[in-house]
């Protein structure tokens, strides 16, 4: 009985050790905070792109002489300097010389001349209702109209490279121009104000235009330096000596 009993006692002692141990495992479990996952996001390496280099523009450098056969044509073609119309007939021996230019550079004879500029100058006074002193704008007009032709293009803020540029891409310029500030000497000092003249060529070794300078017979290939061309650019108004203005410099560009 007494075997009994020690054993008895000895299960439930057992038992009890036996519980603790499992509530001790089940509140060391539930005291273990369960961590998240965090997932990382690897990112590619990027490689900075520089900035590209602009690309400079180009100057303009001729290396030949060029001159076009632009026939010349004085604006007093038969000497009649005393005549007011060709006083003032600059714009129109321009004109004149830069349609011929267009049909082929046929030349151009005095007394065909005069015809052609008396006529132009009719039409004019039509279109216009001037003819004296006829501005960039107009002047290009009045070639439009008279000679039929789109071929004609008023060029603001033009530089003695944009010139070159124009003239080595096969065109010719009409520039007005202050003429007192040209210096030909075959002029009637002080020369003229007002005076339209036609740029054809260049020549890279002397750094001067080639133009038709229809103010004075002796006008045919004359020759003005860079500068003087670039200086003497005047814009003037349409009518009578009604002023002209510096800037901006404007041309007519003539192409075939």
């Amino acid at each position: 009985m007494k075997a009994v009993f020690i054993f008895l006692a000895f299960s439930v002692v057992a038992g009890i050790a036996a519980a603790g141990v499992a509530i001790t495992q089940e509140l060391r479990q539930s005291s273990v905070t369960e961590q998240p996952i965090t997932e990382t996001t690897i990112l590619p390496t990027v490689t900075p792109t520089a900035s590209p280099t602009p690309t400079p523009t180009p100057t303009f450098t001729p290396l030949t002489l060029i001159n076009h056969s632009v026939p010349f044509v004085s604006q007093a073609p038969e000497q009649q300097w005393s005549n007011p119309v060709f006083q003032d007939a600059c714009e129109e021996a321009s004109i004149l010389m830069a349609a011929h230019w267009l049909q082929g550079g046929t030349p151009i004879t005095p007394p065909a001349a005069t015809q052609s500029i008396l006529d132009i100058v009719e039409f004019e006074k039509e279109l216009i209702g001037e003819w004296r002193d006829t501005s960039a704008q107009d002047s290009a007009r009045l070639m439009r109209e008279y000679y039929k032709t789109e071929n004609v293009e008023v060029v603001e803020n033009i530089t003695v490279a944009g010139i070159k540029e124009e003239i080595y891409g096969g065109n010719i310029v009409i520039m007005p121009t202050n003429g007192r500030l040209l210096g030909n000497p075959n002029f009637n000092a002080p020369g003229p104000e007002y005076h339209m003249i036609v740029i054809k060529g260049y020549d890279p070794a002397t750094r001067e235009f080639i133009t038709n300078d229809p103010g004075t017979r002796l006008g045919a290939d004359y020759r003005y330096t860079e500068d003087t061309i670039f200086n003497a650019i005047r814009n003037y108004n349409t009518g009578y000596h009604l002023g002209a203005t510096p800037v901006p410099k404007t041309v007519i560009v003539v192409s075939r």
